[in-house]
C-alpha cells in the first residue's frame, strides 16, 4: 500500500567492496618495493598465469588470449551497537581473488554478454559472487592451487558466453566498429598501503550513541549502527604484463532503522556515510541530528494516512 507521507530514503548497498585509497602511483622497476608477502601473491599469479596462456584450452573452443588476476588482502574493523548497546566489537582479515579470461581477440570476445546459466557448473563451491576466499597464508602452491581452479572455471564461462555472443552477433557483421577491447603498453605502479585500520576507540562511543537515538521512540520496530573500516592491498597482474599493488582503504558508517505500521507494512530508512577514513565523517552532532531527523521521519510516516487507490485521468508535463 501507499501512505500519503512522502520520505526519502538512502538504500546503502555494499557487498565486499572497499573504495581505493589515496594512489599517487609511481612507476618502478625494483621488485624490492613489493612486500614480502607481496612478492609471493606476484610470483603464484606470474606462474600459474604464463601456464593457463600456454596450455588453458577445451577442444574446437578458442584459447585466452588475455587474463588478468587481483586480489585483494584486506583487513576490517567492525564495531555494532543497537539501542545504546555495545553488541560487537571485531577485526577480521580476508584474501578476495578474482580472474578474468578473455577469449576471442581485441575485436570481439566474451565480454559485454548477459547470458542466465553463464556460471552454470563450473564455479567451485567455494566461490563469491565477485571471486573466491584465498589462502591467508603466504603460500605459494596454495595460491597457485586456487588461482588455477578460478582461471579454470572463468574460462569455461568465457568460452561458454563467446559461443552465445558469437551466435547471436553472427548475422550482424559490420554493425558494430567498436573493439571489445584495447591493448594496452605494460606498466607498473607499487603504492604502500596501511595492512590494518587505524584504532577505532574514539568511535566505540559515537556508535553507541547513534544507537540510542531509537530507544525513546516506540515507532521504531529495530535499529542499529555500525561502522567498518578497511584498510588493506590489491595486486593486480595481467598477461600483457601490467603489475600493481595499490592501497584499499574504506570506511563505512551505516545507520538503518525499521517500523511497522499497523497495516503490517514495513517502512524502512537509513543514515550513512561512505569515505576512505572515518576522519572525514560529518561531525557526530550532524549524524546524530540526522538520525533523529530520520527516527521522526519513520514515525510520521507511521501515521500517515493510507492513500485511496484512483482510476482517472493524469495530466503529464514536460520536463522543465
Amino acid at each position: 500500500m501507499r501512505r500519503a507521507a512522502a520520505v526519502p530514503v538512502l538504500a546503502v548497498g555494499l557487498l565486499f567492496s572497499w573504495l581505493p585509497g589515496e594512489t599517487a602511483g609511481r612507476s618502478q622497476d625494483r621488485p624490492a618495493d613489493v612486500s614480502a608477502a607481496g612478492q609471493v601473491i606476484f610470483r603464484a599469479m606470474q606462474d600459474e598465469m604464463e601456464r593457463a596462456m600456454r596450455g588453458l584450452l577445451l577442444e574446437g573452443e578458442p584459447p585466452p588470449y588475455y587474463i588478468s588476476c587481483a586480489i585483494d588482502d584486506v583487513t576490517t574493523s567492525r564495531i555494532r551497537a543497537s539501542l545504546g548497546s555495545l553488541v560487537e566489537d571485531s577485526t577480521g582479515r580476508a584474501r578476495l581473488l578474482r580472474v578474468q579470461v578473455r577469449v576471442g581477440d581485441y575485436a570481439f570476445d566474451n565480454s559485454g554478454f548477459l547470458s542466465n546459466d553463464a556460471m552454470a557448473g563450473v564455479m567451485p563451491g567455494w566461490a563469491t559472487t565477485s571471486g573466491i576466499i584465498a589462502t591467508l597464508d603466504d603460500d605459494y602452491h596454495a595460491l597457485r592451487r586456487q588461482i588455477w581452479l578460478m582461471a579454470d572455471a572463468s574460462y569455461k564461462q568465457a568460452v561458454n558466453t563467446y559461443a552465445r555472443k558469437r551466435a547471436l552477433y553472427g548475422n550482424r557483421a559490420g554493425t558494430d566498429t567498436v573493439p571489445d577491447f584495447a591493448r594496452q603498453a605494460p606498466a607498473e605502479t607499487i603504492v604502500d598501503h596501511q595492512p590494518t585500520p587505524p584504532g577505532l576507540d574514539r568511535w566505540r562511543d559515537a556508535v553507541v550513541r547513534l544507537s540510542a537515538a531509537f530507544r525513546a521512540s516506540d515507532a521504531i520496530r529495530s535499529s542499529q549502527a555500525s561502522l567498518s573500516v578497511s584498510r588493506g592491498a590489491r595486486y593486480f597482474l595481467n598477461s600483457e604484463g601490467t603489475r600493481s599493488a595499490t592501497p584499499i582503504a574504506s570506511a563505512v558508517l551505516v545507520v538503518p532503522a525499521e517500523a511497522q505500521a499497523d497495516d503490517a507494512m514495513r517502512l524502512r530508512d537509513v543514515v550513512s556515510a561512505v569515505e576512505t577514513s572515518p576522519d572525514d565523517f560529518p561531525p557526530v552532532a550532524d549524524l546524530e541530528r540526522r538520525v533523529g531527523d530520520m527516527a521522526a521521519r519513520l514515525a510520521a510516516l507511521r501515521a500517515a494516512p493510507v492513500a485511496d487507490d484512483y482510476t482517472g485521468p493524469v495530466l503529464l508535463e514536460g520536463q522543465a
